[in-house]
């Protein structure tokens, strides 16, 4: 192993075990079960073995969720202060959610057959004046080839390219231009200002209805927009985040102490390597869309970096929610809540390959080609600080990524957890390629059938 990813892993792993004198996992703000109506709809398209594979759900099913959360808890205080709580938790992860047998008996015994573009044609009845779907990014995520959801605009596109063509439905993918910088004073406004162009050049400009499809911070500015944008709120259908970190993310709760430890001047990379441990690198790169680059080209002045950094941590998302959602803040004119549907993530640790496997070749100990993978390092980073945050995608813990239920109904807002996908922070971009024979991928099917189960718990 390379002697610098040792020592980072090391330095990340201490950090994460002394960070807090008594240790224990806090699920009770996770109020709601996922939806058995997803699930349903995934099964549709991709069969009960695809979909068992690809959700995480407790022995019982969606209905015994919170129940398996509240003695998970339990457990997590007796483990308090134990120092194998990393180990522990993915044991516990691996019995309670990740059994592929449990979750398939609870398919349907006879599952309905849904093409791949059915969610999208479900959501269009709800709009008749037009659709558009705004995939919004994350953190760093401007740098990022292709955005999120790119399976499932492919899929749509072939199954029903009329509805593209006569601008019925619209799918733009927003940036922040500055995406480090905090939503209230950059982000919110400069996608607006995005979405007014795009709108303004439209078809049918000030008609069609919006989805907010926000990944990861990109769903915190999807918020932000609707409490400064009163239009926007009259023309969005719905929200949804994917690993959004609504209440913080322990991964900035790391990596925000550690920007404030950074000198005012000189290059970034520099100023990292030669003022805190490697360790923090991988993490910040992480959350940054996993673009190596990112940030030594976007976080030009330290001060902007902090700021975005600190706006994303727990205490600070705490005071964003009290000073900001408070009641009818939300609202449309006519009094009726916005739906927002959460997706939130818990990936396996089994499934990492960080460190490389070393043979003897030529005389000398070099390593095995494909044996390790950078993308697998940075995420071993992450999951190493979530010791009090043991159920999370390596970014967001699953309490992190759902709203508080009562705090939203009062502001105006309709909360729904809509899925909970065996997925790391990264791999809820779906955009990966068609899996399933050639007519389909993964990912694909948990986007359409995710505007199925909108288009259905929408209000009439």
């Amino acid at each position: 192993m390379p002697y610098h990813i040792l020592i980072s892993l090391v330095w990340v792993f201490l950090q994460g075990t002394f960070a807090r004198a008594a240790w224990a996992v806090d699920l009770s703000s996770v109020t709601q079960n996922p939806d058995q109506l997803f699930f349903n709809e995934l099964v549709a398209r991709v069969g009960c073995k695809n979909a068992a594979t690809a959700l995480a759900m407790p022995k019982g099913g969606y209905s015994q969720f919170t129940k398996t959360l509240s003695r998970l808890e339990q457990e997590g205080l007796r483990r308090a202060g134990r120092a194998d709580r990393q180990y522990s938790w993915a044991e516990i992860n691996q019995r309670e959610f990740f059994d592929t047998n449990n979750i398939m008996a609870q398919c349907l015994r006879q599952p309905s057959q849904r093409g791949q573009a059915d969610g999208l044609t479900d959501l269009l009845l709800r709009a008749p004046n037009g659709l558009t779907i705004l995939s919004l990014g994350g953190f760093g995520s401007q740098n990022v080839p292709t955005g999120s959801l790119v399976g499932a605009l492919e899929s749509w596109r072939a199954a029903q390219p009329e509805l593209f063509a006569s601008g019925r439905v619209q799918f733009e993918r927003i940036e922040c231009s500055k995406s480090f910088l905090s939503d209230e004073s950059f982000c919110a406004q400069d996608m607006l200002s995005t979405i007014n162009r795009i709108d303004a050049a439209s078809p049918n400009p000030g008609r069609n209805k919006y989805l907010l499809w926000g990944y990861s911070k990109g769903g915190t500015t999807a918020l932000e927009m609707l409490r400064q944008n009163p239009a926007l709120r009259e023309r969005t259908l719905a929200v949804v985040t994917i690993g959004s970190p609504v209440q913080g993310s322990l991964v900035l709760d790391y990596l925000s102490p550690a920007l404030d430890r950074l000198p005012e001047s000189g290059p970034l990379s520099n100023q990292i390597n030669a003022t805190i441990p490697g360790g923090i690198l991988p993490l910040i790169q992480l959350f940054t869309g996993g673009v190596s680059t990112t940030v030594q080209e976007e976080l030009q002045t330290i001060q902007e970096a902090r700021e975005g950094a600190r706006t994303l941590t727990e205490s600070y998302r705490a005071q964003y929610l009290a000073r900001n959602f408070t009641p009818n803040k939300f609202v449309r004119i006519d009094g009726s809540k916005i739906p927002v549907f959460q997706i939130a993530g818990l990936f396996d640790p089994k499934l990492l390959h960080p460190l490389p496997i070393l043979t003897i070749r030529g005389g000398k100990m070099v390593q095995v080609d494909g044996s390790s993978n950078v993308k697998d390092r940075k995420i071993a980073a992450a999951i190493l600080t979530a010791g009090d945050h043991p159920i999370s995608d390596s970014c967001v813990a699953l309490e992190e990524a759902l709203l508080p239920e009562a705090v939203s109904a009062a502001a105006g807002l309709d909360t729904h957890f809509l899925a909970f996908i065996r997925q790391d922070h990264l791999g809820l971009h779906f955009n990966s390629p068609r899996s399933f024979g050639s007519s389909i991928s993964t990912d694909a099917a948990i986007v359409d059938a995710a505007l199925s189960t909108i288009a259905k718990r929408l209000s009439p």
